[in-house]
């Protein structure tokens, strides 16, 4: 697909791997949306120490605000310099950076949040959908994720970000922590770590079952097209990709960590991911 002619810059964080690659699954969800767009962009990587000098001076909005009372900057963030009659438009947060990308950009044929339409025709998000999977993802996957892929990630993250995160650690818990033991849950194989697993497959179980339940449905209805491997069959939807990202995190912090992943629930997710690696592309 020829991508489309949008002056937009990607503020991602940096690995150490030679493409750069995040293993932030909200850069992902960003980088998947902007590659799906088909959307001309440039990244620029940025380390933990950094993301605050780099996106303050650009005039990108702080996320949050830290227990000191100050703004928060994160990534990912982008500008939008698209349109040289107007100023620069700066977005951060993954799901502020969905929702103006397909106001901006919108695709109807393929839009990335389902709609309704109010009496007048006008689009309407309906975000139910993917805020329930991105939510699902937050509760069910993210507590295992990193201290599962931890001891193979560590390597691949900058040594100035380790450092940085290690002394935002021992801020909050004191000296003899560090980025590595703050969530180290045992070695892998222990009976801690395996407690951890059994607790990601069940969350990536419960996904798996209401990706069949679709798939039954649309496959006994006779105007469905076909049964569809995502959440809305054959369309891919910003649900999807909040799905799909912990995936890349877990691929891309621990091979050994994926290997195990991709095997569950009889290769859906090997298969998932074959189905989406179009898009899991740096640019």
């Amino acid at each position: 697909m020829a991508l489309k002619n949008t002056k937009i810059t990607f503020f991602d964080l940096a690995s150490v791997y030679p493409d750069r690659r995040s293993l932030s699954l909200w850069c992902w969800t960003t980088r998947l949306v902007l590659n799906f767009k088909g959307l001309g962009y440039t990244t620029q990587f940025v380390e933990f120490p950094d993301i605050e000098p780099t996106l303050k001076p650009l005039g990108i909005p702080p996320t949050a605000t830290k227990a000191d009372g100050s703004p928060l900057f994160t990534v990912p963030a982008i500008i939008d310099a698209t349109d040289p009659t107007k100023p620069p438009v700066c977005v951060s947060d993954s799901q502020e950076i969905l929702l103006y990308l397909e106001k901006m950009y919108p695709d109807p044929l393929r839009p990335l949040i389902p709609s309704t339409t109010q009496n007048t025709g006008t689009y309407v998000p309906a975000p139910a959908l993917y805020m329930l999977v991105k939510q699902f993802v937050l509760s069910n996957f993210m507590p295992y994720i990193l201290p599962l892929v931890i001891e193979d990630m560590v390597p691949i993250i900058p040594p100035r970000a380790f450092e940085f995160a290690t002394k935002a650690i021992v801020a909050a818990k004191g000296e003899g922590h560090d980025f590595l033991t703050a969530h180290f849950v045992g070695k892998e194989g222990s009976p801690e770590k395996e407690a951890y697993w059994k607790k990601l497959e069940a969350g990536f179980g419960i996904m798996a079952l209401i990706l069949e339940s679709g798939e039954k449905i649309r496959a006994d209805s006779s105007v469905s097209g076909g049964a569809g491997e995502f959440f809305m069959g054959h369309q891919v939807t910003f649900a999807d990709f909040s799905l799909l990202a912990p995936m890349i995190m877990i691929r891309f912090a621990s091979e050994r960590g994926w290997e195990r992943v991709s095997k569950w629930h009889g290769g859906r997710w090997e298969r998932y991911w074959k189905a989406l690696e179009e898009y899991i592309v740096v640019a």
